[in-house]
């Protein structure tokens, strides 16, 4: 890490800088977590920890606070107790001076504390029972203690953890399973997909290359689908997607391929199917524009109109693409009239724009509310591209007016109520 800091600084401390408490109500909300964190719920995150287990049990809370008493009974030095438990604090910092908390991964010092403090009051206890008794025996009941706990860690880890499905996931066991499917019964032309994931996934550059030589990537499907013009397998994660094969049905044959049993993941094969959706325009020389499905005709206030656009790359894109649907009437917002309403996003951010293929649609859909003061009366639904976050404008090149830089979309009805 010393070395990785020298030549990246700014890699090394952005990390700090994005997870660092920014209030005092922000730390004080932490040390109330870490605090139930220690007998009650422990860490939450299934990827870091066996969840609800707390750090310590009643056996290991008792064991841990004999030895902070016998640390200063029977250590050579007083300062031995209080130096533990200053060391556990200072362990714990990292975790709650950052989000979230408890993050045991940040506090993975206290493990060293942890373990002398309990040591310790186990030495104690046999030491004070074999007073007591006057036998070595009294070491008996610390081991026994020690055994138990060791029983219900291991019940925990094979009962609780490990078959968590929230664990599995974390793990990485749906991807690295599809991934073995996919290479062995797919064809080597077909594109590969993955979702809800990025292109950036770590297991997703380090398993492409078992899928070589077919072209590997993924998107968000909450943000948008993205579609060849010919045959691609894509894998979902079905507990954070239900809908996805539904979804991608609207544009392609869907087949599914693999199931996973525990409902965890499926692989589709999609064969997409031919015109889908119509041309509506060229934006400069990097994108074209298609209406993927007929929007509705005649909204009322509060309604909300859902236009699902298709969008291409004609070249490698250098900017990122964000666009834009307004509601106007006449006269326009460029002739003195009212924006009544707008939607705007970047274009599926989930796959960045730079390795969009140009055989590829990005099949996103976008919200336009109608507000209660809308006059009734014929509206027109307008879009344009602009690169995000504020960049200008990409010129229509085909058809349309490139000096207007939007194109109008859609004639849309509004009425008070239908």
């Amino acid at each position: 890490m010393g070395v990785f800091l020298i030549h990246h600084p700014e890699q090394f401390l952005s990390r700090p800088a994005t997870v660092a408490l920014a209030s005092y109500r922000g730390l004080t909300h932490n040390v109330q977590r870490w605090m139930a964190a220690w007998f009650q719920q422990g860490d939450l995150n299934h990827e870091l920890n066996l969840p609800g287990r707390p750090i310590l049990g009643p056996i290991t809370g008792f064991l841990g606070a004999l030895g902070l008493l016998g640390l200063v009974l029977l250590g050579r030095k007083w300062s031995y107790g209080p130096t533990l438990l200053g060391w556990g604090i200072a362990a714990c910092l990292p975790s709650l001076l950052s989000e979230p908390a408890p993050h045991f991964l940040r506090a993975s010092g206290m493990t060293v504390s942890i373990a002398i403090t309990v040591g310790a009051g186990a030495y104690l206890l046999g030491l004070f029972l074999q007073y007591l008794l006057k036998s070595k025996l009294g070491m008996i009941l610390p081991s026994l203690l020690f055994v138990s706990v060791g029983i219900a860690t291991y019940r925990d880890f094979h009962l609780t953890w490990i078959h968590h499905p929230e664990t599995s996931v974390v793990m990485e066991r749906p991807l690295n399973q599809a991934v073995d499917y996919l290479r062995d019964h797919t064809s080597p032309t077909d594109y590969i997909y993955f979702s809800p994931f990025s292109p950036g996934h770590p297991l997703i550059l380090f398993r492409g290359a078992d899928l070589a030589p077919r072209p590997v990537s993924a998107f968000d499907s909450h943000q948008c689908l993205v579609l060849p013009a010919h045959s691609a397998d894509y894998v979902s994660l079905t507990r954070y997607e239900p809908g996805f094969q539904q979804r991608l049905a609207q544009w392609a044959s869907v087949t599914p391929l693999l199931v996973d049993p525990k409902d965890s993941y499926s692989v589709f094969a999609a064969e997409p199917y031919s015109d889908v959706g119509h041309h509506v325009a060229n934006f400069g020389d990097a994108l074209t524009v298609k209406l993927m499905q007929p929007p509705s005709t005649t909204l009322a206030h509060g309604d909300v109109l859902s236009v699902v656009l298709g969008v291409q790359a004609l070249r490698t894109l250098d900017f990122v693409p964000s666009l834009f649907v307004h509601l106007y009437g006449v006269p326009t917002p460029y002739e003195g009239g009212v924006l009544w309403s707008q939607a705007d996003s970047q274009l599926c951010a989930s796959y960045p724009a730079h390795l969009w293929r140009t055989e590829e649609t990005i099949i996103q859909s976008f919200a336009l509310a109608i507000p209660p003061e809308t006059p009734p009366g014929v509206y027109t639904v307008a879009i344009g591209i602009y690169a995000f976050p504020a960049g200008e404008r990409l010129p229509v090149s085909a058809p349309g007016d490139p000096d207007l830089r939007y194109v109008n979309l859609h004639q849309l009805t509004v009425v008070r109520e239908k």
